[in-house]
């Protein structure tokens, strides 16, 4: 039997209804940006990660954007790991602030692949219900695109905050920008964020799984992230993405092109060369809240087997 790399249906099915009632009833109140339900949501994610503010828009990146406003003020430019998504940059630099890929540890953390990695400020778009061990970081931005830990029904955005002076710059970008959190999204993540918890108490049941089974160990540990990618290197990438291929398992690659060389190209090779032999080398293998444990020792049975 297949094995998809994701299935959001298996999470929604138990809740299904409650997110038909909470949709309907944002139809019936003809309010569809910034509501209520979206008021609702900015209150209860900014108690959940322990911050003081929420301030939410339409996408992850938008809300990188507001950080990046935020840090335009203080800041020509920040450090980025190499080896993360494009729209960490994009949303960034469409604030204002310039991105420098590199491979070492730098000021903005970016919480790849769910692992734990906070500093003061932070791009948690993979990190829902990693929970901070001191003080929330100063600015962290959160998507809430349908893969996510917490995904909407459609996208969605945020921005979690403990100062009052950043919270009135990203109230002001939301503005300028225009990119607002519809309502049917904060009223699907209302009904979703009580689930969160079991959702990644699934995951890491399933990651401690992988741990035991497969014969190379994944990038982030079992009590170090979230796991909201089951990401792992491999040698013989190439050899592993045939045999999942040929048994109808999903996998994906995150990310196949470092940032030094989406933004400048092929002649700046060599600029960060962690990041490149990481995303040469890392692959994607499914884990989400529904699969089983037999699913994944299939999936582990294949990997070693092309090993």
């Amino acid at each position: 039997m297949a094995i998809p790399f994701n299935d959001l249906r298996l999470a929604l099915e138990p809740i299904r209804k409650d997110i038909d009632r909470a949709i309907a009833s944002v139809v019936d109140s003809g309010i569809f940006v910034n509501g209520p339900n979206v008021e609702k949501f900015e209150e209860a994610w900014a108690e959940y990660c322990g911050a003081e503010r929420c301030v939410t828009y339409a996408s992850g990146t938008a809300a990188l954007a507001a950080i990046g406003f935020c840090l335009s003020h203080s800041e020509k430019a920040v450090q980025v790991d190499a080896r993360t998504i494009p729209n960490t940059m994009i949303g960034l630099q469409q604030g204002g602030v310039d991105v420098v890929p590199t491979d070492d540890i730098v000021a903005f953390h970016v919480g790849l692949y769910g692992e734990y990695l906070w500093g003061p400020w932070t791009d948690a778009c993979q990190m829902h219900g990693c929970k901070f061990g001191g003080e929330h970081p100063q600015l962290a931005a959160w998507s809430f695109y349908p893969t996510k830990n917490l995904g909407a029904i459609g996208e969605g955005g945020a921005v979690t905050v403990i100062d009052r002076t950043d919270y009135q710059r990203c109230l002001s970008w939301r503005t300028l920008s225009t990119s607002r959190m519809r309502e049917v999204e904060a009223a699907a993540l209302n009904v979703k964020l009580p689930h969160l918890d079991g959702w990644n108490a699934c995951r890491k049941s399933l990651a401690a799984c992988y741990w035991e089974c497969l014969s190379v160990p994944p990038v982030v540990e079992v009590d170090a992230g979230n796991h909201h990618l089951m990401a792992v290197l491999f040698d013989n990438r190439e050899s592993v993405q045939t045999a999942l291929t040929k048994n109808d398992i999903g996998w994906k690659v995150h990310y196949p092109t470092p940032l030094h060389i989406w933004e400048g190209g092929e002649s700046r090779r060599g600029e960060c060369p962690n990041a490149e032999w990481h995303c040469e080398h890392v692959l994607s293998l499914p884990i989400y809240p529904g699969m089983t444990k037999e699913q994944v020792r299939t999936v582990c049975d294949v990997v070693n087997g092309a090993l």
